[in-house]
């Protein structure tokens, strides 16, 4: 199997590297994107709000979790607008 390799920047000039999660607490940095939607229960929820206070690795994570989640409704929204135009 040949190795992909990715480029050292993505489209927006950032460093790959903070696409990546480096949390010190894996088992906490495994529920950012379960958080970010929402789906976690409300000890898990506290305990990932407390982490995020101080992992500035998980905040990178969620922020990208959010701009990615943000712009795909915002295709949503466009693709049922173009159709309410057909």
């Amino acid at each position: 199997m040949r190795k992909t390799v990715l480029p050292k920047k993505n489209f927006l000039g950032q460093k790959r590297e903070l696409a990546r999660n480096r949390c010190l607490k894996p088992q906490i940095g495994s529920l950012i994107l379960f958080y970010g939607n929402g789906k976690v229960t409300a000890k898990q929820r506290e305990e990932v709000k407390n982490h995020l206070t101080r992992c500035a690795s998980c905040q990178e994570t969620l922020r990208i979790f959010a701009t990615i989640k943000n712009s795909y409704r915002g295709v949503r929204r466009l693709r049922s607008s173009s159709r309410s135009f057909q």
